[in-house]
């Protein structure tokens, strides 16, 4: 007895065949139940004539297909997961396997083949994380929870409010409530201040966490990273995954993006409507497309960069003449809020003037009310860098790179007043000394100087607005005449990070043409 295994598609041809073959059903109505054309139905009637019910059964079963991949194929990709990508996932194995080794095929069947060889394991297959539950505190008043609750909490009565709830963790007892209008840090504080007055301070509450402290691993990747965004600035977190494994880091994605958001760093690309700032910043259009860029304060620009030290590192923002490159004030923080970004810009007004535009990008330092408020009671007309405008800021990217190839890479600062210090010294010899190629090898100080005379106070231009001479001796012994041109860098005052003391400047009598006198002993072209 011969046994024949068929499909349940083919049973019901086979059972739709013997009727036609019978002469219970015709031809036509056999092609709308088993929903082939006439033509097959013919054929399949020849092939169970032929050869019984075995006719029916196709001959490619059991057969490999012909786009399968070979077994020598299948161990060669798999060696190289294991050595290069064995902490990768199926989509991004697949995608470096493709770019850097040629070797294409699907995400789905590397996936099947990790799973085999046992290099990934499928999430239902993964054990559950199991969350140890915390003991209740054994007193009243050892640990007080804090939250907030936005509701409406008076119904159509009274308008939307939050609802502050001290808990003691103990007893479950609500030791404090108070309503809000909004859950800010100011109604935090003021009713944190009022349980204080009427409980007295608590043993431990869990609003107050001290931060983990980045470790030395993180601080060596960061530099690394740091490095090569400057050199690929449209490196994502999966590229710098990849180049930090050809360096012999092998670090998560997860921590990269980490890594890049505590530093600020973000790949420069096209992307589809992504550049969303909070609701409640304000938006300004971008208005230096196809403007004639040619005098001092016409335009200036500002942004922030990364300074890695030796333990730790600090936020550097500039705000920067556009024409003649001149940084105009910066300032140093170890946060990455406003305050520090709205110093600069408030002393690079206060000593040369105000621009006429004034270009950022749409961080959130830069779209904070604080920052673009000063700008509005100077009346100064803000641009801000779009979608598609990743290019508008070259000229202080052209700045991070020169500056920290030129002095922070080289100098691993150990201090905050030791990096203060360093970036002051050169930051005055990047306005005073450093020759521009793109500037004819002038110095962005003359050229500050120059091209301020088309500015709207032409008091620059003349001689009696002009700053003092002061003189100095060149290598020939002649005597050579250096004019008083304006810097920010000698004025970076307010930093209480770690104070360091730098000589203050004194205002000339233009009010866009402030600085120190330059000495030096050797002749500046």
């Amino acid at each position: 007895m011969t046994v024949i295994t068929m499909s349940r598609k083919e049973l019901t041809r086979l059972r739709v065949l013997i009727d036609v073959a019978d002469g219970r059903l015709s031809v036509a109505d056999a092609t709308g139940l088993i929903g082939v054309g006439r033509r097959q139905v013919y054929r399949l009637l020849d092939g169970f004539r032929a050869g019984g019910p075995d006719g029916l059964i196709s001959r490619k079963r059991g057969r490999s297909s012909n786009r399968t991949l070979g077994t020598v194929f299948r161990e060669t990709v798999l060696a190289i997961v294991r050595e290069r990508y064995a902490d990768f996932g199926p989509t991004l194995a697949a995608e470096k396997l493709s770019e850097l080794h040629g070797l294409d095929l699907g995400v789905e069947t590397l996936r099947q083949w990790m799973i085999g060889a046992g290099l990934w394991v499928r999430r239902k297959d993964r054990l559950k994380r199991i969350h140890q539950p915390r003991a209740r505190r054994d007193c009243l008043g050892e640990l007080v929870q804090i939250d907030g609750s936005e509701h409406w909490w008076f119904e159509d009565r009274g308008p939307q409010c939050t609802l502050l709830v001290y808990i003691d963790d103990a007893t479950s007892r609500l030791m404090h409530l108070k309503f809000v209008e909004t859950e800010s840090t100011f109604d935090y504080f003021q009713a944190t201040r009022e349980y204080l007055e009427a409980h007295g301070k608590p043993v431990r509450s869990s609003m107050y966490r001290k931060p983990a402290e980045v470790s030395e691993a993180d601080h060596a990747i960061m530099a690394l990273i740091d490095r090569q965004y400057l050199a690929r600035p449209y490196y994502g977190s999966r590229r710098m995954a990849a180049w930090l494994a050809t360096q012999g880091h092998r670090v998560n994605r997860k921590r990269i993006q980490r890594l890049m958001r505590l530093m600020g760093l973000v790949a420069i690309y096209q992307r589809p409507n992504t550049s969303k700032p909070a609701p409640e910043s304000k938006v300004y259009p971008y208005l230096l497309g196809g403007l004639r860029i040619e005098r001092a304060n016409q335009v200036w620009c500002a942004d922030i960069t990364y300074i890695p030290m030796a333990k730790g590192f600090l936020y550097l923002v500039v705000v920067m003449d556009w024409v003649s490159r001149a940084v105009l004030a910066w300032r140093l923080s170890n946060t990455l809020g406003a305050e520090f970004c709205v110093e600069a810009l408030e002393e690079a007004l206060a000593h040369y003037g105000r621009p006429e535009i004034f270009n950022t990008d749409q961080g959130c330092q830069f779209t904070s009310i604080d920052f673009t408020g000063v700008l509005e009671r100077a009346g100064v007309t803000i641009s801000m860098d779009g979608k598609g405008r990743c290019m508008d800021n070259i000229f202080v990217e052209r700045l991070w790179r020169s500056l920290k190839y030129e002095e922070v890479y080289l100098h691993a600062y150990a201090s905050v007043a030791e990096a203060k210090a360093g970036i002051g010294a050169w930051l005055r010899f990047y306005n005073e000394e450093r020759q521009h190629q793109s500037l004819g090898y002038r110095t962005p100080r003359q050229i500050y100087q120059e091209k301020a005379c088309g500015y709207v106070d032409d008091r620059l231009c003349r001689p009696a607005a002009l700053p003092p001479l002061s003189r100095a001796s060149s290598e020939s012994g002649e005597m050579l005449a250096f004019a008083h041109i304006p810097t920010g860098t000698t004025a970076n005052k307010g930093f209480d990070i770690d104070e360091v003391k730098s000589r203050p400047v004194e205002p000339a009598i233009a009010p866009t043409a402030v600085g120190a006198d330059i000495e030096t002993g050797r002749a500046t072209p």
